[in-house]
């Protein structure tokens, strides 16, 4: 009992962190655009980030975070333009950002959020406003 209660959570944890791909053309790994989420360490003052959706040049969905799945960490696709909304978590709340970026093949970029001291009112909430930072890296 106790050894299957241990092979179930395994196979649970490693469900939770499934990367994404957006290649329905089947275009090998090291043709797409790897983007992945900046670290965030517990407790710090930055935002925390992951990708609530991705939209193409064209406007269509081609990810997006269901309530049932883990966040979206990481990904993988298709070289091109694309539009980012990011969820930025940080003690007060959580606020989207949007930002609009073109990957390119076999490079690696890093998404992240920020806040500023601006205010956003959300009914009877004042959140901090927030803003996407997207940015190429040497992995």
């Amino acid at each position: 009992m106790k050894n299957s209660m241990l092979v179930f959570l395994v196979l649970l944890l490693a469900g939770c962190q499934a990367t994404r791909f957006h290649n329905p053309e089947g275009v090998a790994q090291n043709q797409l655009a790897y983007i992945f989420k900046q670290p965030h360490k517990p407790f710090s003052s930055k935002p925390s980030a992951f990708i609530n959706a991705v939209f193409d040049a064209n406007g269509s969905l081609v990810m997006q975070f269901k309530p049932m799945q883990n966040a979206i960490q990481e990904a993988y696709l298709k070289p091109g333009e694309y539009k980012f909304i990011l969820q930025c978590n940080y003690g007060g709340g959580a606020t989207d950002a949007e930002i609009i970026a073109v990957v390119e093949v076999g490079k690696s970029y890093r998404y992240s959020c920020g806040i500023t001291p601006e205010k956003v009112y959300i009914g009877a909430r004042i959140l901090h406003k927030s803003y996407a930072i997207f940015e190429e890296v040497e992995i």
